[in-house]
């Protein structure tokens, strides 16, 4: 649709309010494009620093973002490696936030407990699919770039 000077990612598409969202690399700003009746963005050729605003949560690196509809709201699922001292192993905490698209702020935060043992280091199994179903939602999680497994979690909403 057009270039941008920013690694972009997690771009989730507001269907209510006819606009893109992504998040830069690292989800430290959070960019918006609204979307004109034929599909394009009257701001893509604004200057990233004129149209960034700055993501408030930072505990977290987005992987994907999926769009939750209703307010509007996106599912972010990430994860970041954190070390306590310079010589201590790495811990990789994973969580999912959900994210305000109108003012780009948390709206709800949890970590994710679960970590699978992959090649070198345990991951969180953060790098997911999500979707509903008739019952709740389904999470597909592959936490590994090469030789992976998929996991499939459900979970009924009540």
């Amino acid at each position: 649709m057009f270039r941008f000077k920013d690694h972009v990612g997690g771009i989730v598409h507001d269907k209510e309010n006819k606009s893109l969202h992504g998040v830069s690399w690292g989800s430290r700003r959070f960019y918006a494009w609204p979307l004109g009746p034929d599909g394009r963005s009257p701001n893509a050729g604004t200057r990233p620093e004129d149209l960034r605003v700055m993501n408030p949560a930072q505990y977290i690196d987005y992987q994907d973002c999926h769009y939750l509809g209703a307010r509007p709201n996106a599912l972010a699922p990430g994860s970041n490696n954190y070390r306590p001292k310079p010589d201590a192993p790495i811990f990789r905490l994973g969580g999912f936030e959900i994210v305000n698209l109108k003012d780009n702020r948390p709206v709800w935060q949890v970590p994710i407990e679960l970590v699978v043992a992959v090649r070198t280091a345990d991951d969180a199994e953060t790098r997911s699919f999500v979707e509903t179903t008739d019952a709740g939602l389904r999470a597909y999680f592959m936490p590994d770039d090469d030789d992976s497994t998929l996991f499939i979690y459900e979970t009924v909403v009540k």
